[in-house]
């Protein structure tokens, strides 16, 4: 199971009520365990949108300079017909359908990065909820 799945499992276990304190600190070691290789995961995912631009404008600047070049024996091509040209073609199609792909992947893994530590603090909360509460009653009980 990936560190994703595993975190949405310990995400979804945080909505369980009645979680003795010693569950909800293990959910919250457990949950940032796993924010740590998602760490890894959101890099990773960076640098495969970074690489996916970097090579749709290379195919891209290939396929323009493509597009001119054919152009040369006929009627020379502007650099925006040219641009036109390349944009069309099925491997700068292909190229920017990947990079969004990658993009998308990315934002998603940040996003659930940014969550799940929304989800460590509303532990956190919890946590010092129940040993306040815990705190309170043996107050009252030893009076």
């Amino acid at each position: 199971m990936s560190a994703t799945q595993e975190l949405d499992l310990l995400v979804e276990a945080t909505f369980t009520e009645g979680l003795a304190p010693t569950e909800l600190l293990v959910l919250q070691q457990r949950i940032a365990g796993y924010r740590y290789r998602l760490a890894e995961v959101v890099s990773g995912l960076s640098k495969k949108a970074m690489q996916g631009e970097v090579d749709r404008k290379s195919i891209f600047a290939r396929n323009k300079l493509t597009a001119k070049a054919e152009a040369v024996g006929t009627r020379a091509l502007s650099e925006a017909a040219a641009a036109d040209k390349a944009e069309q073609h099925p491997e700068v199609i292909r190229a920017r359908h990947d990079e969004i792909g990658a993009q998308a992947e990315y934002e998603a893994a940040k996003m659930k990065m940014q969550a799940s530590g929304d989800v460590l603090n509303s532990l956190q909360m919890r946590i010092a909820n129940a040993r306040d509460e815990a705190k309170n009653t043996r107050n009252i009980s030893t009076h």
